[in-house]
């Protein structure tokens, strides 16, 4: 398992809580997904240690939204998360992600303006 994200850090030393079920006691749903993110996107590429980490999260709803974050952050990997979400919202979302190839190429410097770069 990879170290913790920078975020994940800046979290923890904020005093967010340092697990998921801490999360979940969090008032703000803002901040409750922001701590849940902070833990969770360091598990992005440990598929048992994410599954296990979602297990925590009892509310659907918030695992797609986890899910889909992470597909949106590193589209690459859309295709193994994606197959994990469950809500109707999130497998729409999914496919449109899944539907967008392109965004998990490598960058490509911009195209010149036409007639030539000025």
């Amino acid at each position: 398992m990879r170290g913790r994200s920078a975020a994940a850090a800046l979290a923890l030393a904020c005093g967010q809580p340092q697990d998921l079920p801490g999360c979940a006691t969090l008032r703000d749903p803002g901040e409750r997904e922001a701590c849940r993110w902070a833990l969770i996107a360091p598990l992005a590429d440990d598929d048992a240690a994410l599954d296990a980490a979602l297990a925590q999260v009892a509310e659907p709803e918030s695992r797609d939204l986890l899910l889909l974050r992470l597909a949106l952050s590193e589209p690459r990997r859309a295709p193994r998360l994606c197959a994990r979400v469950s809500t109707p919202g999130a497998v729409e979302k999914c496919q449109q992600v899944l539907g967008r190839p392109h965004l998990g190429s490598a960058p490509r410097a911009p195209a010149a303006p036409p007639g030539g770069p000025r």
